[in-house]
């Protein structure tokens, strides 16, 4: 049996544009609208344990789980997070190919 640790806070800088722009009722240009997004910051927090229960090395098959669990660190507004905690399970089965096990 192993155990890992694995955290990623992701850094964001996103830009963007829409179009068609408003250009008004009238010719002036101070109704114009330009559609557009500018955001940057850190993302959600994701903490991902490992659990290795099965060794592939020592055995013929690995097999692990990663209970992640996302942190609303984002903000949602900003396209830069979900705005909510979120539990991700994930199943790891494995196994080694070749001769040697290089694959």
């Amino acid at each position: 049996i192993g155990i890992e640790l694995g955290v990623s806070l992701p850094i964001s800088l996103l830009t963007g544009r829409a179009y068609p722009s408003d250009p008004g009722r009238d010719a002036d240009a101070n109704d114009d609208r330009d559609y557009a997004f500018d955001a940057q910051g850190i993302g959600d927090l994701a903490i991902n344990p490992k659990l290795r229960i099965s060794n592939a090395s020592r055995n013929k098959v690995g097999f692990g789980i990663i209970p992640t669990i996302i942190l609303p660190t984002g903000d949602k507004a900003k396209f830069l997070g979900e705005g909510q905690l979120i539990f991700q399970p994930t199943a790891v089965l494995d196994t080694e190919l070749g001769n040697q096990g290089w694959f």
